[in-house]
């Protein structure tokens, strides 16, 4: 039988004062700017780190 290796999801880090959304945000050092642009990269299984901090409104609202 064939063994299975489990499957890790991916560190998200989101940082509005620091961050870039160009940046990778796999550590705290390279977050992301906003919730959005990782929420359109993670996907089921990701871990979202949100450091505190004003978000816009509509960070994390999808369009009607």
């Amino acid at each position: 039988m064939a063994s299975v290796s489990p499957v890790y999801g991916t560190d998200w880090y989101v940082d509005v004062a620091n961050g870039s959304d160009a940046a990778l945000g796999g550590t705290p050092a390279t977050a992301r700017q906003t919730i959005r642009s990782v929420t359109t990269n993670a996907v089921a299984g990701d871990v979202i780190h949100v450091a505190p901090g004003t978000y816009g409104e509509a960070e994390g609202a999808e369009a009607a």
